[in-house]
């Protein structure tokens, strides 16, 4: 396992977010690279689920389980879709 320790620039001391990965054949910069090509992701789902509360669902069944959160994501991105089209409209 590999951590990798960011900071912005201007900071003097400290690290602003550690990053573990398994991948010891990818550099720093890869790392970092990658991190924030999820960091867009991840916010999502957080949204999503402290928002939205996808995921609190008491399903029973299999099918039901398996139905809610795909559900709850897609009336997340219908809501966003919706809010960009007002916004330009």
């Amino acid at each position: 396992m590999r951590v990798v320790l960011v900071r912005e620039p201007k900071r003097k001391e400290g690290f602003d977010v550690a990053l573990i990965t398994t991948d010891m054949e990818a550099s720093p910069e890869q790392v970092v690279a990658r991190y924030a090509e999820r960091w867009a992701i991840e916010v999502s789902f957080q949204e999503a689920k402290h928002v939205l509360g996808v995921g609190e669902a008491r399903s029973r069944t299999e099918k039901a389980v398996l139905r809610t959160v795909p559900f709850g994501l897609l009336c997340q991105s219908l809501t966003i879709a919706w809010q960009a089209l007002k916004r330009r409209g």
